[in-house]
């Protein structure tokens, strides 16, 4: 039957109201979307979080509909019920009475809300159910095992990035990179990051980014709602993601953000920022222990050196010790010699026979000593001479070892790479706006030098 009164928007907002009125204790489930604001000391972009000693006004979208129905939700402070304080993306329950105003079709804005007294976390809707089933499918396969997780790389020389194309959290990332750790080989693949094609997009760009054989990957995103980042929670991602041959650092949404993805990866940062902190060390600290390492190993050098030398010394005067001693006992030997030869001549015959083998002994004993004497000398020397050469051999080869690594890390071993740099009055151009377009620029290759002049200059936008 067809009423043909005409309602007033007021009258029709308030006949709804009766109608709910009926109701008594209801409980709904949805997600919890929490409104951003921007933090004026730093200029970041951040969930709202709600007070524990204020009011909670939170907006709770539809689990199956996330992008059509949500309420207006309010809990006051005298008669809420809550072991939790709910964060963006969670799935809870907030159970209120149904009776006028505690749901109701506000009069002026005709926007359906719901007073409730108690809220309670971890609802069954359909995102945390997949999830939970997902999770359950891939834990008996070791894709969260501590254990399994691939190490970071020390030194990163080539670094993969897969995010959307011009984000804040590709900047974000590819920044921390240029800043700590500029010697390294940065090569970006944007993929959807949202939606239904999103994961074979990610999946493909994970395979590219494999193929190039990198240090480390980062699969990086910014915050968004459940329903933006649930293509973060497919399994044929989670499988690709556990198969990939590079680390992975994932840093999906925010820091109260879980993800299948983020939990497969080797290490689960909390921000596009941290990614890159955590795939790079920083190049002037690295510079300062190669300083360091160079400095012990000449200390070490020189003391070894030192060392060498003293004992050289000390074996030098133990020889001329016995030289002299070897050299006063051919002395004593040609005095008995001259005095035997004088008794001799005193002598008869059978004494002076006598006397000549006893020349012979003493002259035979003479040489003895002298040859004893000689080998040790030798001996001595054999065994020191070989020592320093080998040691000296040794340090050399590990300062050798260090100039190459030095060298590698210097601006001539990323010149030979292809790239180049210019200047202009002396002055390295890092950006558009430190090139005049009056003056000669010299550009820096490998292997020399040109001279140029800019006929014009266009900065980048976006």
């Amino acid at each position: 039957m067809i009423n043909n009164r005409v309602y007033s928007i007021k009258e029709l907002s308030n006949a709804v109201n009766n109608v709910l009125s009926t109701i008594n204790i209801v409980t709904i489930e949805g997600e919890v979307v929490l409104p951003m604001i921007r933090d004026n000391r730093t200029n970041q972009v951040r969930y709202k979080e709600l007070d524990p000693a204020s009011h909670w006004y939170f907006p709770l979208k539809d689990l199956n509909e996330p992008d059509d129905y949500q309420f207006d939700v309010t809990v006051f402070t005298y008669n809420r019920v809550a072991d939790i304080i709910p964060k963006n993306g969670d799935v809870v329950r907030v159970t209120g009475y149904v009776s006028r105003p505690n749901v109701s079709v506000y009069s002026k804005s005709n926007k359906l809300s719901f007073r409730g007294y108690k809220v309670e976390i971890g609802g069954t809707g359909q995102f945390y159910a997949s999830f939970k089933k997902t999770y359950a499918k891939l834990e008996p396969l070791g894709y969260f095992d501590p254990a399994r997780k691939k190490p970071l790389p020390k030194y990163p020389m080539k670094i993969a990035i897969i995010s959307g194309k011009q984000t804040a959290a590709l900047r974000d990332a590819v920044y921390q990179i240029e800043t700590r750790w500029p010697c390294a080989e940065t090569l970006v693949f944007t993929a959807l990051m949202q939606g239904d094609g999103s994961p074979a997009s990610v999946i493909k760009a994970l395979r590219r980014a494999d193929a190039c054989n990198p240090d480390v990957i980062i699969l990086t995103r910014g915050g968004g709602s459940v329903s933006e980042l649930w293509c973060f929670n497919d399994e044929n991602l989670a499988h690709e993601i556990f198969r990939t041959r590079a680390p992975i650092i994932a840093g999906i949404g925010h820091k109260q953000d879980d993800t299948i993805a983020g939990l497969v990866a080797d290490v689960n940062a909390a921000t596009p920022t941290e990614c890159g902190i955590l795939a790079t060390p920083v190049l002037k600290d690295v510079r300062k222990e190669i300083e360091n390492s160079i400095e012990t190993i000449d200390q070490q050098i020189s003391h070894k050196l030192i060392t060498a030398s003293q004992s050289l010394r000390i074996s030098e005067m133990e020889l001329d010790r016995i030289r002299v001693r070897g050299e006063n006992e051919l002395i004593n030997i040609d005095l008995m010699m001259n005095s035997l030869k004088e008794s001799l001549l005193r002598m008869p015959q059978v004494q002076q026979n006598r006397l000549n083998s006893l020349n012979s002994q003493l002259l035979l004993t003479g040489q003895n000593l002298y040859q004893k004497n000689s080998l040790l000398i030798n001996r001595l020397k054999e065994r020191l001479y070989p020592d320093i050469q080998r040691y000296y051999l040794h340090q050399k080869e590990s300062v050798e070892r260090c100039t190459e690594m030095i060298d590698s890390l210097g601006p001539l071993s990323v010149m030979r790479r292809g790239y180049s740099v210019s200047l202009q009055n002396n002055r390295v151009i890092r950006n558009i706006d430190d090139i005049n377009e009056n003056s000669e620029m010299e550009t820096r290759l490998k292997d020399g030098y040109v001279i140029s002049r800019p006929l014009r200059k266009e900065k980048y936008h976006g």
